[in-house]
């Protein structure tokens, strides 16, 4: 499995040795990772290794990054009126 340089091909290491690789260099560490294996069939893997509390913490700040990368990746118009489409209004007045 090592190469000439004295790696390891890491696509020859099984997904749940790698992942208790990875984890296990740091002190907490939350993994999830999902894998669409055919069309009605989905993996999902998760892992943390550490203090259950700092991995939630962890947890959650990732998902807060994910969801400003989402809210960056897209702009809105300026205005009154993209505000109350955002916020999931139609616009008419009572």
């Amino acid at each position: 499995m090592s190469q000439p340089d004295g790696n390891t091909d890491l696509e020859l290491i099984t997904t749940e040795v790698l992942i208790e690789e990875l984890v296990g260099r740091f002190d907490h560490a939350v993994f999830c990772g999902l894998k669409v294996q055919h069309q009605k069939q989905v993996l999902i893997h998760r892992k943390f290794s550490g203090n259950p509390w700092t991995c939630s913490g962890l947890a959650q700040s990732m998902s807060l990054k994910a969801i400003d990368d989402l809210e960056a990746s897209f702009e809105l118009p300026d205005g009154d009126e993209a505000r109350g489409e955002a916020e999931g209004e139609d616009g008419d007045e009572p």
